[in-house]
């Protein structure tokens, strides 16, 4: 059984959340929603004013339609960003830059950290996700294995992983264009 030392990072967990943020529609859809409505606001309420020959207001409020609909994407990637940091902090604070030994065989994964030991079975895992920069093997239970690339032997797992995802049927989604902009 092949051993691996991983340490995650509160970027991986960040990069992690807006990963799973990225494939969700419903996510997506709210994003998109919230943008438009709120330069739509804007464009409704400049052409009130405009309508009643207060040009300066209706430009002016035109003008934050416009700056809102070309920068609000940028400023809501941010917001993601720092709302999943803070939920990291809270609740995964203990795990951070703590080292773990991720062992793989055919038939299970095996994890361990100081106080904490815990196995997979490979047939638990649904589909392995893989990004320009991290691995997310995702489970049935619902939970999901981050793998950071930057990590020593990283090329030597990553066969390893093929090879079990291979043998047992596992869909392996390769994403290497997805950089973490959520």
């Amino acid at each position: 059984m092949e051993q691996f030392k991983i340490k995650l990072s509160e970027e991986d967990f960040v990069t992690y959340y807006l990963f799973k943020a990225s494939r969700s529609k419903s996510t997506r859809t709210k994003r998109v929603r919230n943008w438009l409505v709120i330069s739509g606001l804007f464009f409704a309420i400049g052409s009130l004013f405009y309508q009643t020959d207060n040009d300066l207001y209706g430009y002016t409020f035109c003008f934050f339609g416009l700056l809102t609909f070309i920068l609000y994407p940028f400023y809501d990637k941010q917001q993601y960003r720092r709302y999943y940091l803070n939920y990291i902090r809270e609740n995964f604070g203990n795990r951070i830059d703590k080292e773990s030994t991720l062992a793989i065989n055919s038939d299970q994964i095996q994890i361990s950290s100081i106080g904490y030991q815990g196995r997979i079975e490979v047939t638990e895992i649904e589909k392995i996700n893989e990004t320009f920069s991290h691995i997310f093997m995702e489970l049935k239970s619902g939970d999901t294995l981050i793998i950071p690339k930057k990590i020593d032997e990283y090329q030597k797992l990553n066969d390893k992983l093929e090879m079990v995802a291979m043998e047992k049927g596992i869909s392996w989604n390769k994403d290497l264009k997805w950089k973490g902009t959520g």
